[in-house]
């Protein structure tokens, strides 16, 4: 299996594989807005190379943490028609803004470290 040279701070090289496999195999197009290393991206496209890709990503010079409107994503994901799974670090407010969907906790470990994050993941389908 190829693997992304790009390190990126969330990046989900280690858990790219589970991430796939929650995805439902007979879409048509994947989409990632957030590519990141695009680690999820490349396991993606191995592992189900018939389905169009698309990636892209935001200004670095943005912080997600300070800046982002996690609101307005919400109420945007809600109205979405097309299926969809993300990833978002586990607090009150998100499980809050996403009560509409599916969320599963999950824990993931950052980097080099024995460092442990809790993190969701969240669809508007149920997963296996």
């Amino acid at each position: 299996m190829i693997r992304s040279v790009l390190r990126y701070p969330g990046g989900k090289s280690k858990v790219a594989q589970k991430i796939v496999s929650l995805i439902p195999p007979n879409i048509k197009e994947f989409r990632e807005p957030m590519v990141g290393g695009g680690s999820v991206s490349l396991v993606f496209k191995q592992t189900l190379p018939h389905v169009k890709v698309w990636i892209n990503d935001i200004d670095y010079d943005r912080n997600l943490h300070t800046s982002f409107d996690h609101q307005r994503f919400a109420e945007n994901m809600k109205k979405c028609k097309h299926l969809w799974l993300i990833t978002y670090d586990d607090c009150e407010e998100i499980r809050r803004l996403f009560s509409f969907a599916y969320i599963y906790p999950w824990e993931i470990q950052y980097g080099m470290t024995a460092k442990k994050g809790k993190e969701l993941f969240i669809t508007n389908y149920k997963t296996g």
